[in-house]
């Protein structure tokens, strides 16, 4: 069985180290439900998916949800239905799908497996790739059916080259990031490989197929009530400061987004008129300067990112392949702390359509305003 070396070493060569910071934050919010403040909700959460589409100019009609399997399955394993892997999960996993395909989304579920279930890192290289199989499962209608990924993706454009390895990355100097996935159990670090190899390995490597501008969601927050379902984005970082203008000592801070990220929540959610959480783990530096220690967890709804947002965008840092985005500023003091309510059903009930959500923020400033 692969051991943390493994996977270190995988993330080190494939992952630039932005993403793995962002990896990391991923953990730690996940460990909130496992473990954490929001352990009352661990219901209530999901992991997320990928989000691609064909290259074409056509491609903003079909969009597809691709959600990969957090484990490696064995012979036996690949053969078991949606319902048989996801096990007690089952039931949040299909709100999700039904959420999504309503979206007009075409909704998958990606297993990965070999004969005897484990991962060989040492053919996870080029070509290598084709040692892991992949069974593609498609909702159609109610039930998820087996998808031939040949005969599906021959219709995306390929004859593109295998994308490689990070080699220009400086992972040296980031012995923090390598010391807090060392403590990551490996069931942990084999769920974030395994999301990245569908995309790196099988769609790029071995298929050799195009996508247009790729995203993902980080995770999903469903209400058992009302079976409203929320896409998260999920950030770690410190705020930024500026000056309103030359010489005037007051500040603003503010958190940025990527431009694309808000265009993608907002293409999930439309359709349904639904909400979804930006959540940011905010960070500071600690003495040694290297540490990123965590000052509190912070959150918008996407319902209050499209109020707050400046319309003008700024530079970015990398995105998640390593390409510069463009950066929209939402002000600080804007977010809410991230607290055991957050995710309570009273409050998911407060924020599940966003269109009125957006109409109670505007009211509440304008009323404050003619008081």
């Amino acid at each position: 069985m692969a051991g943390q070396d493994n996977y270190i070493s995988f993330f080190k060569k494939w992952f630039p180290v932005n993403k793995a910071k962002g990896l990391l934050a991923q953990l730690s919010f996940e460990n909130e439900f496992e473990n954490g403040f929001l352990k009352k909700y661990s219901g209530n959460f999901y992991p997320g998916c990928w989000v691609i589409s064909p290259k074409s100019h056509e491609s903003h009609r079909a969009r597809y949800a691709v959600f990969i399997h957090n484990r490696i399955e064995d012979a036996s394993g690949a053969g078991k239905n949606v319902d048989s892997l996801l096990g007690s999960k089952k039931e949040i996993f299909n709100k999700i799908a039904r959420f999504l395909d309503s979206s007009s989304f075409g909704v998958i579920y990606a297993v990965p497996h070999t004969a005897d279930g484990h991962l060989d890192f040492s053919k996870l290289d080029g070509d290598g790739f084709d040692s892991l199989k992949w069974n593609l499962f498609i909702l159609n209608g109610t039930s998820f059916v087996l998808l031939d990924a040949g005969k599906f993706f021959s219709k995306w454009r390929g004859g593109m080259r295998p994308r490689r390895p990070q080699e220009s990355q400086k992972w040296d100097s980031n012995e923090q990031i390598i010391s807090k996935l060392s403590k990551i159990p490996t069931e942990k670090l084999e769920a974030f490989v395994l999301k990245e190899i569908f995309y790196t390995g099988f769609l790029k490597s071995v298929i050799k197929v195009s996508t247009d501008d790729p995203y993902d969601v980080d995770s999903f927050i469903i209400s058992t009530q009302d079976n409203s379902v929320f896409p998260v984005e999920l950030k770690e970082k410190s705020p930024v400061f500026e000056k309103y203008k030359k010489g005037d000592q007051i500040r603003e801070h503010y958190f940025g987004i990527d431009s694309g990220r808000i265009s993608c929540l907002e293409r999930i959610c439309s359709p349904n008129d639904a909400n979804a959480f930006y959540v940011v783990r905010e960070v500071e530096d600690g003495k040694d300067g290297k540490e990123r220690n965590l000052v509190k967890w912070k959150c918008m709804t996407l319902s209050g990112v499209i109020m707050a947002a400046s319309w003008n965008a700024i530079g970015g840092g990398s995105g998640m392949f390593g390409s510069t985005t463009s950066t929209v500023k939402l002000p600080y003091g804007e977010f809410a702390d991230l607290t055991d309510q957050t995710f309570s059903e009273e409050n998911l009930k407060k924020v599940s359509s966003r269109t009125r959500a957006m109409k109670m923020i505007s009211d509440d400033y304008r009323s404050s305003l003619q008081k």
